[in-house]
């Protein structure tokens, strides 16, 4: 019972809940795409795709406000399985390539695959290939974000297994997939790994790893200069947004964000520590975010959680974070619309432009 109220304590002065204050606004864009997953800009045009959880992809024009079925997927949805990540290919305008990341129906598993559609028109996506697939042990902690970094290499966001308490211990596991960030070349088929990732040669180790120790990276963006920011969701106590870079280990399941979780602790230089927590006082799942390239967050990382409906701005030059509100959403994801501004997807349906000063 001491336990409980110290820990009570602790979280009331969660110093999240004492932060600098500048609410946002959300303007809607389009309702009627319940569980949102991802939001990408379709590079050459003026739209977004908005994908749900349940296997559609919408095109959506935040313009004018119109949204049109793209194509469907069959997928298996139980827990947090489903389809989950787009990447456009570089040279999409050309080659019309892109990129799933999904949860297809039979045995659990992911996978992400290949596909194709003509560029000018985006008329009749068609699935090319299998670039990999990897069975999951539970249905939860799929990640599900693939990322195109300024380098050309598809980045894959994977979670550390599910279940709870990393029963596996994946994330300190350099054997496995389970728990990290993958980087790929898939500009051959179905992929090489880059000969400059960090782990290759290491013997027993994956060499597609670029970075690992992570919970479950539900959604990260990557920056012109190589890193990665991430949001990695916790397990019992904190949330954390934390930066990778190549061969980075972000602790899990030793810590849970700042907090030891896995006895022993010891401080290790080696590890890198969370750009920022906030306890389950203030909310209990954070959604990773997006850098936006216009508006009035640009160069910010725009985060928030997905049970609380709570806002972050995090500065990536001095590390700050500004609190921007409590809304009554659900962020499910965050992307960037046609000329980079920010955009939110509200697990209940509606996709918004967020707003501010």
């Amino acid at each position: 019972m001491i336990s409980a109220l110290l820990w009570g304590v602790a979280c009331a002065r969660d110093p999240a809940l004492q932060l600098p204050r500048a609410d946002a606004t959300l303007v809607v864009v389009a309702q009627g795409m319940p569980q949102i997953t991802d939001v990408q800009p379709v590079p050459g045009h003026s739209e977004v795709v908005v994908l749900t959880k349940g296997g559609t992809a919408w095109r959506v024009d935040p313009s004018q406000g119109t949204q049109v079925e793209w194509f469907t997927v069959d997928v298996r949805t139980d827990s947090e399985m489903g389809l989950l990540g787009l990447a456009f290919a570089p040279d999409f305008t050309d080659s019309g390539r892109f990129y799933l990341y999904t949860s297809p129906k039979g045995a659990p598993r992911s996978e992400v695959s290949r596909w194709g559609v003509a560029p000018d028109t985006l008329k009749a996506p068609k699935r090319v290939d299998t670039v990999l697939t990897f069975e999951q042990p539970y249905p939860n902690h799929n990640g599900g974000q693939i990322r195109f970094g300024a380098d050309g290499m598809l980045y894959v966001g994977i979670g550390d297994g599910g279940s709870a308490n990393d029963p596996h211990l994946a994330g300190q596991d350099l054997t496995t997939w389970l728990g990290t960030l993958l980087r790929i070349d898939v500009s051959t088929s179905p992929y090489t790994v880059p000969p400059d990732n960090p782990f290759v040669g290491r013997e027993g180790a994956k060499p597609e790893i670029w970075a690992y120790g992570l919970r479950n990276p539900w959604r990260f963006d990557l920056l012109a200069d190589g890193r990665a920011v991430i949001g990695d969701v916790g397990q019992n106590k904190v949330e954390e947004v934390t930066i990778g870079s190549a061969g980075s280990n972000h602790g899990w399941s030793q810590w849970e964000g700042d907090r030891c979780f896995r006895p022993p602790c010891a401080d290790d230089p080696t590890l890198v520590k969370p750009a920022f927590t906030y306890s389950h006082a203030v909310g209990t799942s954070i959604t990773g975010g997006v850098v936006p390239r216009s508006g009035p967050y640009a160069g910010d990382y725009v985060f928030g959680d997905f049970t609380s409906g709570r806002l972050w701005r995090l500065d990536l030059d001095t590390l700050t974070t500004t609190d921007l509100g409590k809304h009554d959403v659900m962020p499910a994801t965050f992307g960037r619309g046609p000329t980079g501004e920010a955009l939110l997807g509200d697990y209940g349906g509606t996709l918004y432009r967020i707003d501010g000063t």
